[in-house]
């Protein structure tokens, strides 16, 4: 589709075939190739001043950038798009971007950073009525704290995605995470065990 709009002279489409191009390579890992698109896709759309399409290119060059470990270049990018985002008030973009930041300092092991990313998601989703989401944030904050070596906090944010889960009907995902909690059940303290203990037996009646 490139070569054929690159014959035509249709330079939005070369943008948007170039931008598609960006995230189809992000996803098998040629990460130059993809930020060769992106900034390609970029500059058309700048050109042409199509504002959302410039958003969504310099969000997916940020992600592009980090996958190449070009960590500050990436993490700039992805504050752009946030910042142009809450400007629209798209909501959904920008509790994804806020994730994607939160990933990005998990990786570089800037964990309390990470949280303030994750949290900050957490109240998109909750506003946003988007319990699986909202679920799906708690794990992965769950998991920061095991990093952390902080097992209470982890097994009671599992707890509360896995009553979400249970509410939602994903019965396979509660189920796995409350196998996940009952393994931690003994690095937990002796008091923290008891009531964590007691809170995974009402759950596995709820499944």
């Amino acid at each position: 589709a490139l070569e054929n709009y690159e014959k035509l002279g249709d330079e939005v489409g070369i943008a948007d075939s170039a931008y598609h191009l960006c995230i189809s390579l992000l996803e098998i890992g040629e990460n130059q190739e993809a930020i060769k698109n992106g900034e390609r896709a970029l500059e058309i759309y700048q050109k042409h001043n199509m504002s959302e399409y410039v958003v969504d290119t310099i969000y997916a060059l940020g992600l592009a950038y980090l996958a190449d470990e070009q960590n500050e270049k990436g993490l700039d990018l992805l504050n752009q798009a946030l910042n142009e985002y809450q400007k629209t008030k798209n909501d959904e973009a920008v509790a994804s971007v806020l994730l994607d930041l939160g990933d990005a300092q998990f990786e570089l092991e800037n964990f309390d950073e990470a949280l303030e990313y994750y949290k900050k998601a957490l109240k998109k989703y909750e506003l946003m009525n988007d319990n699986i989401s909202y679920a799906n944030t708690l794990v992965t904050i769950s998991e920061l704290y095991e990093e952390k070596e902080e097992p209470v906090k982890a097994a009671d944010n599992y707890v509360k995605a896995i009553e979400i889960y249970i509410k939602e009907g994903l019965k396979e995902a509660a189920g796995d995470y409350l196998k996940r909690v009952e393994s931690m059940l003994w690095d937990l303290p002796k008091t923290s065990r008891r009531r964590i203990r007691n809170l995974l037996d009402d759950l596995k009646n709820k499944l």
